[in-house]
């Protein structure tokens, strides 16, 4: 073939790097997921802390923080994310992404703790660099007759098997809001007569504000 045809065929000098093979299939997907997981749940950590650290009174966990992105980094290696590794680097893998989160979630809680205002009953954080109106999910319940409250007014919530959803309004791009308790304090009952003789009976209730 060079004798034939060497002065047409193509040189290749340096690297043999298949660019064009980015972003392709793995073997082991759940990997790439743990890692994507990771740099956002990270991201919103280091969000946090800083809000935190410039509010006053809590310490950046700078230690912690270096440590969990020592550990994505690490996971990021060429033989270990495309998913060529042998097994048992997996099962380790997947016990450091675990540590991950469990970092992250140590900061995020520490740092939400921190900013978090007096009478304060949920915190929504919208760590994002664009405004949200995303519903919110609470684990739980509410307490019976009380109401999560914005700036002193109701918040739509919707009560489910597993927990409540929360309709907070706008979020703004990088935000922490707090949500209060209200209750009701005043409930009576009325009745209505339509001209076609249907009897309907409804509640009336007095919002009081927040508890």
């Amino acid at each position: 073939m060079e004798a034939e045809s060497g002065a047409s065929l193509p040189t290749w000098n340096g690297e043999l790097y298949l660019e064009l093979h980015r972003g392709t299939y793995t073997t082991q997907s759940r990997n790439k997921r743990a890692n994507r997981k990771s740099e956002f749940l990270l991201h919103d950590a280091e969000f946090l802390a800083t809000l935190a650290a410039l509010a006053g009174g809590y310490a950046y966990p700078q230690a912690t923080l270096n440590k969990a992105w020592e550990l994505v980094c690490l996971n990021q290696f060429h033989d270990i994310i495309p998913g060529s590794s042998i097994g048992p680097v997996y099962v380790e893998s997947q016990e450091q992404y675990a540590e991950v989160r469990s970092m992250a979630a140590e900061v995020i809680d520490g740092a939400i703790a921190a900013v978090a205002p007096a009478g304060a009953a949920v915190m929504i954080v919208n760590p994002g660099s664009y405004a949200r109106r995303d519903l919110a999910f609470m684990p739980g319940s509410l307490p019976v007759g009380q109401q999560l409250t914005r700036g002193g007014q109701p918040v739509t919530a919707q009560a489910t098997a597993d927990g409540v959803w929360i309709d907070a309004g706008l979020l703004e791009p990088y935000s922490v809001t707090a949500l209060a308790l209200g209750h009701w304090c005043e409930r009576q009952c009325c009745t209505t007569h339509r001209a076609d003789r249907r009897r309907w009976t409804c509640w009336k209730t007095t919002w009081c504000g927040s508890s």
